[in-house]
Formats: C-alpha cells, structure tokens, sequence
C-alpha cells in the first residue's frame, strides 16, 4: 500500500508540465540570447542608455548648445539665421538687376527729350501791354537757343510782369517789372541780392548792379516801373538780355 502511494507521487512527480518563467527570468534570458561579441555592453547588462545618462556623463552644469530644431548640430540655429540674411540679400540683389533689365531694355526712353518746355508768350505779352501802366519789356531779336520756360502778369500784385528763360548755357535769366517800392520788390525778386553801388549803360540806358549768393541782377527805374533782369547767368548774361529788351505799352 505504501508502495502504491510512493509510485503514485513519483508519477505525479513527473506528469506535472514544468512551471512558465518568471518576467525577471524572462529578461534575463532574453538579454542573455541577444549579448554577443559586438553587443553594446550596456544593452548586455540589460540597462539602455538614455538621453538623462549621456547628458550627465558629459558633465552636469555644462551650458547647453544652440541645438536650433530638434536634429540640428549645436549652433545650426545661428548657421540658420546667417543663410536667412544671405538668401534674402541674394534675393534683393536679383529683384535690382531685374528691374534694371526691364527699365534698360523693355522701357522706351527719348535720350533727346527736354526737360523744360518752352513757352508762347506772345498772349500774355500783348495782354499784359495793353494793362500795365508802363511799357512792358520783353526781348526783341534772341536766337532760338534762349528758351522761353514761364510768364505771368498780375495786376493785384503792382501789376507785376514776370518773363523766364534759360540762356544758351543753361543759366536761368527774369524779366521781372512792378509798380512796387523798387528796394523791396528787387530784394524779392533777386532771391536777396544787394546794392554793389556800381552802374552800367545798356542799350542807352543805366542799370544798377546788385549782387546776390543765388542771383545777381541788373535794375532799372524809370517812371513808377521797375525792371530787374535776374538769375544764375553772369553779369555779361544779364546784360545780353538787357540790351535785347523792347519796352512797348499799348493803349486800349
């Protein structure tokens, strides 16, 4: 009977499948399968290296790197901002030199086309003699190469005539004429010239000399009129316009 019961537990003994392994057994096993010769001894010892772990061997307190967006080497966000600049410069420079292109080559120009426009003045001239109260003065025999630019006459203001032109150079020269107090009105219309004192004869009559930073001027009193000739031009500029003035008033 003993024997029975002995057999009994011997057969239970083996009959009873095996117990499963453990997680920890599990682990280890498997870490023990995968460690060969070219194994990471970290991953071996069955620990994996972590972001934490490399930061702290590569020392703590150390400064973190510009790291810029996540992958970038340290000071790519400074490389990346100084490819920024230099691209949108490039860029600027393309967009100048195109439009240089265009505006050189697809935009018509008139290399010849004068900048200030000459002017008729014969119907204002013939107005503003049949109005003032003295002869008007305007030249009589220039060559073409004096340009006419403005003209005004305004009876409000002391029945001022106004007659612009640029010389053969280029230089500006004004008739002006008014019935206002001479000394103001030539200090107005010389942009500031002063007296010099110093007179000259021009076609039969005498001009005074003023002389200005900006303009000079010659003047001339006659009656309650006064007629200035001003600009940039020089004296001898002046006085060619001087000597071809034609003073006229015609009655109504």
């Amino acid at each position: 009977m003993a024997g029975d019961e002995q057999q009994g537990a011997t057969t239970a003994e083996t009959a009873a499948p095996a117990a499963a392994p453990t997680a920890e057994e599990s682990a280890g096993q498997s870490t023990r399968q995968t460690a060969g010769p070219d194994a990471d001894p970290a991953v071996a010892g069955g620990t994996e290296p972590t972001a934490g772990g490399e930061a702290a061997r590569a020392g703590a307190g150390s400064a973190a790197p510009d790291v810029g967006r996540p992958g970038d080497k340290p000071g790519g966000g400074s490389r990346r901002r100084e490819r920024t600049v230099r691209g949108m410069f490039l860029s600027l420079l393309v967009i100048g030199a195109a439009v240089a292109v265009i505006y050189t080559f697809f935009i018509p120009h008139d290399d010849k086309a004068d900048p200030v426009k000459r002017v008729d003045y014969r119907v204002e001239l013939i107005t503003a003699r049949r109005a003032a109260p003295y002869q008007v003065a305007a030249p009589a025999g220039l060559p073409k190469t004096w340009k006419a630019t403005s003209v005004t006459y305004d009876q409000s203001a002391g029945n001022a005539w106004h007659l612009g032109f640029l010389d053969p150079t280029g230089q500006y020269v004004a008739i002006e004429q008014s019935t206002s107090p001479t000394n103001g009105y030539v200090t107005n219309v010389s942009q500031n010239a002063k007296k010099t004192g110093r007179t000259q004869e021009i076609a039969g009559k005498q001009w005074q000399r003023w002389k200005g930073g900006h303009y000079d001027a010659l003047v001339h009193t006659e009656g309650k009129a006064t007629t200035v000739v001003t600009g940039t031009a020089s004296y001898t500029g002046l006085a060619k316009m001087a000597a071809a003035l034609r003073f006229v008033q015609t009655k109504a």
